[in-house]
């Protein structure tokens, strides 16, 4: 027999089984929602696709983004977060080669940092609801503005300011630099 996890809600299932049978129910709703089900709908719909003693509190969660993103918004919607995710490694990619091209072994290395930490989100998220989630976009918010500030806004890669830059000239307020 396999090992079994208690659950906090005082039960014991086999995770790795009812996980992927969550998985599977998630192709039932969505042939009965092509477009998706809308936000949480997996949890909403649980109840009619999964046996009783499944539920906790009437309702089941999915396990994992992608099921998660695919119940609730359809193909479109999974494209449309898979693209999103991409579209993030691709700007990275872009920024690191400008970095190599300028030598800047440290921001070379901050990127490669912003890569894990959105790998920190895409890897357990299979197994794991998190699409709701803020901590998950906080690493595509970083790539955005590591992009903007090192390719779009054209600043030194050398890590130094521009030779007619001064931060003495800088207006400072409560909050800092304005």
């Amino acid at each position: 027999k396999r090992p079994q996890i208690s659950q906090v809600g005082g039960w014991d299932e086999p995770v790795t089984d009812r996980r992927t049978e969550y998985w599977r129910k998630s192709f039932d709703m969505l042939a009965d929602h092509p477009l998706g089900a809308g936000a949480r709908g997996y949890e909403a719909l649980s109840p009619k696709y999964l046996p009783e003693e499944w539920l906790s509190k009437g309702r089941r969660a999915v396990h994992s983004t992608w099921f998660e993103v695919l119940t609730n918004f359809g193909y479109q919607g999974l494209l449309l977060f898979i693209g999103y995710l991409l579209f993030g490694i691709q700007e990275l990619g872009k920024t690191r080669k400008v970095l190599r091209a300028k030598g800047n072994d440290f921001r070379l290395y901050q990127s490669y940092a912003l890569e894990a930490s959105l790998v920190a989100f895409i890897i357990p998220g299979t197994f794991v609801s998190v699409f709701f989630v803020e901590f998950g976009y906080w690493p595509m918010m970083f790539i955005a503005m590591f992009f903007n500030i090192f390719l779009l806004q054209k600043m030194p890669v050398t890590g130094r300011l521009p030779e007619n830059a001064s931060l003495e000239k800088a207006p400072i307020s409560a909050g800092g630099i304005t």
